[in-house]
């Protein structure tokens, strides 16, 4: 833009043009948020209830770029970036609980029965029980988030634990 004549700048195409790519520029931070592996079906309902627009679908043939400039994201900034951090925050979540879930499928637990009232108590290394309490306390603190519902309740189908 800078390298063209000024002369040439007030020409309508190269306003129409310069306007078009200030768009694209403004908004294709926010576009490629919406390509990390993070991002689920459920981020995209939240984007078109955003936008007010039921037409957005990542999935559908006709899908185009235009489409998505013409809706202006560059006004949903914020409430894009809260999209997006919660699909961070989730996916985070999920990789946790998958290694919550690994770790203890192949833990070995013995069975003995306490010396004084003979109840059968699990018995497990001490290594083990260091693990236990730090997931233990991951766990606690995935409980407390305002993300746990989306990746607690996801179907299994997308292969979260529940």
């Amino acid at each position: 833009v800078e390298a063209t004549p000024p002369r040439a700048r007030t020409c309508e195409a190269f306003v129409i043009a310069a306007q078009e790519v200030a768009v694209l520029l403004e908004t294709r931070p926010l576009l490629e948020c919406f390509r990390l592996p993070a991002i689920k079906e459920r981020h995209w309902a939240m984007l078109r209830d955003a936008v007010n627009v039921q037409a957005i679908s990542h999935s559908e043939p006709g899908f185009k770029l235009r489409e998505m400039l013409q809706l202006g994201l560059a006004g949903y900034k914020e409430r894009i970036d809260e999209i997006v951090r919660s699909a961070l925050r989730e996916a985070q979540m999920e990789v946790t609980l998958g290694d919550v879930a690994r770790t203890w499928a192949r833990e070995k637990l013995a069975d003995a029965p306490h010396p004084g009232s003979g109840v059968v108590l699990a018995r497990f290394r001490k290594r083990s029980a260091a693990k236990l309490e730090e997931h233990q306390f991951e766990i606690q603190a995935m409980i407390a988030s305002p993300y746990t519902s989306a990746v607690l309740y996801e179907s299994p189908e997308e292969g979260v634990v529940t």
